[in-house]
């Protein structure tokens, strides 16, 4: 419904009825009709003619130079307060709902990311744990996968699915998501860690396999999931560390 230039529109769907529509407004505790005055809206109050219009969706009266809005007249008394109680108790009800629902959706929120939050710790002291372990890795899929030993035999992890890998002089089969593939060890697919650094499978004698260090070939053995590198250096330092210490002893006895 709209006020313009005397005449009320209103519109009902596409269309658009603008008619001399009776009209009433409540001044006070009387209906006064609205008549039309020139191209506006007039009221009679207190037998003078009084131009109205509406301002946001609210009817004001000009009194004098001033635009006075008309509002609902605020009764005192008994059920005027009862009224009152009932609309506070109402207010109260719908902001203590609203209050225990965004408490609960953020002790939800709450729980989520610390659930989310001990999941990837674990994952993180996982990983760390199998990184430690890990001795040896190949190359699957376009990326290096840890092969960590559980039981006789290496496995490795690619999201949540398990796969095995077996070993058979230079060639090793590779399990996963039933199907099984022959690769070959001397190709760089398999590396070996030697201390700190990585280090990839060579042929060494007729069927075996070895890794280069300090510009020569030791052999590597794997069996049951275990890898073994014999290092003459480790093998000396061990043979020093042992004299030394028979040599301390004998010193404290004396």
């Amino acid at each position: 419904m709209m006020f313009t230039r005397g005449v009320t529109s209103i519109r009902y769907g596409r269309r658009v009825i603008r008619k001399k529509y009776p009209i009433q407004i409540r001044v006070g505790r009387r209906w006064k009709p609205v008549r039309r005055y020139r191209r506006k809206f007039s009221i009679l109050v207190r037998r003078k003619r009084r131009i109205l219009n509406f301002y946001r969706g609210k009817p004001r009266l000009r009194i004098g130079k001033r635009w006075k809005t008309i509002t609902r007249r605020k009764y005192r008394g008994k059920r005027a307060r009862r009224r009152r109680r009932r609309v506070k108790r109402r207010r109260k009800r719908r902001r203590r709902k609203r209050r225990t629902r965004r408490r609960r959706r953020r002790t939800r929120r709450r729980k989520k990311r610390r659930v989310r939050r001990r999941r990837i710790r674990k994952r993180k002291r996982r990983q760390r744990r199998r990184r430690r372990n890990c001795v040896l890795r190949f190359k699957f899929n376009r990326r290096w996968r840890n092969l960590v030993r559980r039981g006789t035999r290496l496995t490795f992890r690619i999201k949540r699915t398990v796969g095995y890998v077996r070993f058979y002089g230079r060639k090793a089969t590779v399990s996963y998501l039933r199907r099984r593939y022959v690769l070959k060890t001397t190709r760089r697919r398999f590396q070996v860690r030697v201390g700190r650094v990585w280090r990839s499978l060579r042929t060494f004698s007729r069927r075996g396999v070895g890794v280069r260090y300090r510009k020569k070939t030791r052999p590597v053995k794997i069996r049951k999931g275990r890898v073994c590198v014999p290092l003459e250096k480790t093998m000396a330092n061990a043979t020093k560390k042992k004299k030394e210490f028979q040599t301390k002893k004998e010193q404290i006895k004396a």
